[in-house]
């Protein structure tokens, strides 16, 4: 039996089970696929499946910062994360150099082509994804790239960068914030920026990205806080808000879809008991909206609680805790986690590196990449790793990034 003689509906069952990257395969096929696998109400449906269903993926930059070329991007998918976090057997064991007890090799980075990249890049920053889509900058010589990039489709948007009225005095004083996400109701995305003097509360101004007028526009709330320099410039997404650290003790989130601010509170334990040693970050662990406070003494010690019901204070629970010594880190109190692994173990991003940690035995394992130009050297990470889906969602931009072909090291390293 043909597909021509499967009726359209058995037909787009069977697609919509396929992923991102069958589904392009499939639109070569023939014109009839094409139009059908390219119509919005497929490509919407597709994405609601991937999203519920598809393991998600990492994508990790690495800039040489004692040579001129640009940063190399990789994209790592879960399974490879989980196998690595797996004993390794003998005959993979001899064909790579012998990790020791508190490593773990992960196989599987396939580096990728991304947008500029041929142009003068100093460095690649992940700001925000979702539905598949990445927001990212690119510092260059002059200025900066600013776009919305599909990474399995390679269509991309290039975004001007948004203008203050004000001009921006001096770095030290002055910080950008970033985030991406989807407003449902008017089915877009946007990119929000976040402007101002970080220790001057109500000094910031806020504007936002639209992706479908393609223009910026100034947020008339009033922000009356300050975002600390030492914390991440980007915004978490989670549940349709964007959030960030700020200060007073508190987490600023910022409705995509309303444009709306609203407060998340700490924690209540957390001042009384800390002081005023801590630094913190928010992210997201499993579920959950997740808070990873620093403690700072002579060391440092992590402490990473989940918000079990979304904007209760009262609901907050510490789920873990780990030492810098655990996790070999010196001089950074940056620590996110990333991915809940399935087997129980957590991916942790601690911006000199990425480590596992196994809650059961307190198991603490860094996670290299043999046979890439990362291999060990994963200093700086903070803001170069990011977790996404692969869909087929367009961006109407036309815009591609170039194909390379023939050359082996863009290949799935081995």
């Amino acid at each position: 039996m043909s597909m021509s003689s499967v009726p359209e509906e058995i037909q787009l069952e069977i697609f919509m089970k396929l992923p991102a990257n069958s589904i392009l395969v499939c639109r070569c096929v023939c014109k009839i696929w094409y139009n059908l696998l390219c119509n919005p109400k497929f490509v919407k449906n597709h994405l609601i499946h991937t999203n519920q269903t598809m393991k998600p993926r990492l994508i990790l930059s690495q800039t040489d910062r004692w040579s001129s070329k640009n940063p190399i991007v990789y994209s790592i998918d879960y399974d490879s994360v989980l196998s690595s976090s797996l004993s390794l057997s003998v005959s993979t064991l001899l064909s790579l150099s012998m990790p020791t007890s508190d490593e773990c090799a992960c196989i599987g980075a396939v580096r990728m082509n991304y947008p500029f990249q041929h142009e003068s890049i100093f460095s690649f920053r992940v700001l925000g994804s979702c539905n598949g889509l990445i927001c990212v900058s690119m510092d260059r010589r002059i200025g900066m790239y600013l776009c919305i990039w599909n990474p399995i489709t390679g269509e991309y948007k290039d975004i001007s960068p948004p203008q203050f009225d004000d001009p921006i005095p001096g770095e030290a004083f002055y910080k950008i914030r970033y985030g991406f996400g989807h407003d449902c109701v008017i089915d877009d995305y946007k990119v929000v920026s976040i402007w101002g003097d970080v220790e001057s509360p109500g000094n910031c101004k806020m504007q936002v990205y639209t992706l479908g007028s393609d223009s910026w526009n100034y947020i008339n709330n009033a922000i009356p806080y300050y975002f600390p320099p030492s914390t991440t410039s980007c915004g978490m997404l989670f549940r349709g808000a964007l959030h960030w650290i700020a200060v007073p003790e508190v987490i600023v989130s910022f409705n995509v879809s309303n444009d709306s601010l609203m407060e998340v509170p700490f924690p209540e334990v957390i001042p009384p008991e800390y002081g005023e040693e801590l630094d913190t970050g928010v992210g997201v662990l499993g579920d959950c909206l997740s808070l990873c406070v620093a403690v700072v003494t002579e060391h440092v010690r992590f402490d990473v609680w989940v918000m079990q019901e979304y904007g209760v204070r009262e609901s907050w629970a510490k789920h873990f805790t780990i030492t810098d010594d655990q996790v070999s880190v010196r001089g950074s109190t940056f620590f996110k986690p990333i991915w809940s692994i399935e087997n129980g173990e957590i991916l942790i991003n601690t911006g000199q590196g990425l480590v596992l940690y196994d809650q059961t035995n307190g198991r603490v394992r860094k996670v290299y990449f043999p046979a890439t130009a990362m291999r060990r050297n994963l200093h700086g990470l903070a803001e170069k790793v990011g977790s996404y889906v692969e869909s087929i969602v367009r961006l109407g931009s036309g815009t591609y990034v170039p194909k390379i072909t023939g050359n082996p090291k863009m290949q799935k390293s081995s």
